[in-house]
Formats: structure tokens, sequence, C-alpha cells
């Protein structure tokens, strides 16, 4: 028999230019790939089967009756506040509405979770680094890690000609080096230091923020004074500043600033731009220096870098990425979540 997969979010509404909202929407798209799937949430209806609105702790009767009707095997439930004490809470209601069912919760973000918490604790919790993983069973909950996917067939290298092409749409200097950063524009991720990668000579630095967030508009003038082309608002082709650019630079270091395996990295990498992060959530556990890309310690390295990086050659992190496509993702994921709910079926019997 098929194993029946129930997925909930609390909403999930385009546009999906951040990282909690791309990572679940594909999480949502691709699940009913040869799978019994049901998926709730208030939002886009592409890849919704029920739209249900939820309240602060879940207590609604659509979504339990909902819930019911579908008889899941498996919840997996994707909390927007990822990681925290209330969302905890939030899957025990959820366990309920599935008559006892394992419920495994996504959390893209770490927190600190005290081992009280275990008493409303889902049965498993996903996160994307391998220090996460061991700071929840150091603390007694059971884990494992998700990775984080791109769509190759959006996000690809391009050839010197269509480069050019690009720049002069966006009229930018086709012989410039161009270093990209997508994200939100706040402080807390560092990207004042791009304002000093805009000092190189010959580098024009750009950035697109997210729409999800308001941004720092005294930062967002600050990177401007010193040369930063800064772009707002949504930009339905996002691939298409990747691939006019020729590095990307993720200066990131606080925990909450954005998702353990930031898209926006392994989107540069698929359209094998050199790459300048920290050392990030899970980079570090499935990627190493070389072919383009290049870790720094501390953010203030990252001008330096970048100078060094762009007399690299040849860069080849596109294929530090070909095997992190969504499609795979997801069904190590759904495949890896069905052999623990066999495991607990059997534990049961047993």
């Amino acid at each position: 028999m098929n194993t029946r997969f129930c997925l909930f979010t609390e909403e999930l509404n385009p546009p999906f230019d951040e990282g909690y909202k791309n990572f679940t929407y594909n999480l949502f798209r691709l699940s009913r790939v040869g799978r019994v799937v049901h998926r709730l949430s208030a939002g886009d209806q592409s890849v919704i089967d029920k739209q249900v609105k939820a309240g602060k702790l879940l207590l609604c009767k659509e979504i339990r009756d909902t819930i019911r009707e579908f008889h899941p095997d498996v919840l997996i439930y994707v909390p927007i506040s990822s990681i925290t004490p209330a969302s905890f809470l939030r899957s025990r209601i959820l366990k309920f509405y599935a008559q006892g069912a394992p419920v495994v919760m996504i959390g893209l973000q770490p927190r600190p979770l005290k081992p009280i918490l275990r008493l409303v604790a889902p049965d498993i919790v996903y996160v994307q680094s391998r220090a996460s993983k061991e700071c929840l069973e150091n603390a007694g909950f059971r884990a494992g890690i998700i990775q984080a996917g791109v769509d190759s067939d959006r996000f690809r290298p391009v050839g010197r000609l269509e480069k050019d092409s690009l720049r002069k749409k966006y009229m930018l200097d086709p012989d410039a080096y161009i270093v990209l950063h997508v994200g939100h524009i706040k402080e807390q991720r560092n990207i004042r230091v791009l304002g000093e990668v805009a000092n190189i000579s010959d580098v024009q630095v750009i950035i697109v923020g997210s729409t999800s967030t308001n941004e720092d508009k005294s930062l967002s003038l600050w990177l401007e004074k010193r040369g930063v082309r800064v772009i707002r608002g949504y930009t339905s082709r996002i691939e298409e500043l990747y691939q006019l650019a020729d590095a990307y630079v993720f200066p990131v270091t606080q925990e909450t600033a954005a998702i353990e395996f930031p898209l926006s990295v392994l989107e540069a990498m698929a359209c094998n731009l050199s790459v300048v992060t920290t050392q990030f959530g899970g980079l570090k556990d499935y990627f190493s220096d070389g072919d383009g890309l290049f870790f720094v310690e501390d953010p203030s390295q990252i001008p330096e870098k970048v100078d060094h990086a762009r007399h690299f050659r040849p860069v080849n992190t596109y294929s530090k990425v070909e095997s992190f496509t969504w499609q795979s993702v997801a069904d190590r994921f759904f495949d890896e979540v069905e052999q623990f709910v066999h495991s607990l079926t059997r534990c049961k019997r047993d």
C-alpha cells in the first residue's frame, strides 16, 4: 500500500523570492510525483490541494476535518517560524488531527530548544546542517537532514555572447567584473562588506533585495553611495542576474539571517559563478573549497578573496551542485520519511 503523505504549512503565497517560500514551494510542487499526497495551506493554488486558513494554534475545525478525511500515514509540517516552542505545540495539535499518525517537522533555521519540549515534539525534526542535527539529538530529539535544491533548467551556465546580451539588457558594463548578492537588505546579513567590494577596480556590485521583508533604507542608501546597484522589488527572471554576473558573494554569519542551506549559493553555483561565502549553516557539510568556490572565516576577508577569485580559472562550481536538483532532494526526503514511518510501524508490531 502506498504511503499517504499530508503536507501542511501555514501560508504559501507568491512571490517565492526568499528561502522559506522557495524551499516550501518546491517541496510541495514535487511531492506529488509518484506519491499519494494531500497539501494544505493558504496561498498558491498551483501547489495546494485544499485552501485552509490557520490561526495561531491551528485550532480549526476545517483543518482537523480535512486531515482526518484524508487519513494520512504521516503528516509533514513546514512551519513559517521554523523550530520554536509554538511550532512544536502546533505539531502536537496536527498529530491529534491526524489521529496519531507520525508528524515530521522541517526547520530551516536553528533555534535553541529545552529538553522539556520533548513532551510536545514532533516524531522527527529535519534540519539543514549536521551541527543542528547533533544539537537536537543531544537534547533528546529525533532528527534528520534535508538539503535544499536548485532548478537546473532555470539556473544554468551561459556562454559569453548570452552574458554580454544580458548585460546590455540591464545596461551594465560588458567588461566589468560583476559581483552579485541576492537576499534581504538587512544589517544582520553583513552586506556592508559589499560596499568595500565595490571599491575594487573594475568591479560592479549588484544586490537584488527580497520582497518578503522591508529593506533597511539607510543601508541601501549607504551601499548606493559606494557604487552598489540595488535592485528593489520582485524580479521574475532572477536567473538572468546570476547569468550576467561573474561572481556571487554570501557574507551572512548570523544563524537566523538565512535558511541553513542558502538557496542563492546553490543557484549561483548552478550558473557556474565563482562563489565567495562564509562557512554558513550546512554549506561546509557538503561543499569544499576549489573549482571557484572560496570559503572565508570572517566577512572582512571577502574583498581580498573576491579580488583573488576574479583571476581564478577555470571555474567549475556547476559540477558541485549537479546532484542537488529539487526533484532529487524531494525524492531522497520522501523516501527517507517513508522508511521512518515503516520503522515506527515495525516497532509497534514488535
